[in-house]
């Protein structure tokens, strides 16, 4: 038992990491029939209408007017057991694949969703991107979106806010 579990760490750390660079980007899936599953591109964010997903065949434009939401996530690269998992998280942190997910209307006034899998620093350039030129849109997950707000000056602040007044 012990031997299998050496064994599984040795295997677990001896995985190799495919990284993406920069701002590449892979399509994992959604409803646009013109990105094909598994296309690799970059995202070009110059363009103040839409963000462009440049791949090998062409490029796609979702204009920020038409995003509904959007969402960041992040899943374990490779799942192990409980005590593998412990043993290689002591010794190294696990890889995490993280994800964007948008949904928008196309010209068509149809619903629409991208997945792409991203590198891990993107989101830090993505998710303002979408929050500054997308204001309309959801965000979620909550947590992570409460940072990326865009203040309003000619909102009032919350009445449960320390920046509200006091009777």
């Amino acid at each position: 038992m012990r031997k299998m579990a050496v064994v599984m760490v040795i295997l677990a750390m001896a995985i190799p990491a495919v990284a993406l660079d920069g701002t590449d980007a892979v399509y994992v899936g959604g409803t646009v029939a013109q990105l094909k599953l598994g296309g690799t591109g970059s995202f070009d964010f110059s363009r103040g209408a839409g963000l462009v997903f440049q791949y090998a065949g062409g490029s796609y434009e979702i204009p920020y007017e038409r995003v509904e939401s959007y969402e960041h996530s992040k899943e374990v690269a490779v799942h192990l057991g409980v005590a593998p998992a412990i043993a290689v998280g002591l010794i190294k942190k696990r890889k995490r694949n993280h994800f964007v997910r948008i949904t928008f209307k196309d010209s068509d006034g149809l619903n629409q969703v991208v997945v792409f899998e991203i590198p891990g620093k993107l989101p830090q350039v993505l998710m303002p991107i979408l929050a500054a030129r997308a204001p309309r849109a959801r965000c979620s997950p909550a947590m992570e979106c409460s940072s990326l707000a865009v203040p309003n000056p000619n909102s009032s602040p919350h009445p449960n806010s320390k920046t509200a007044k006091t009777q």
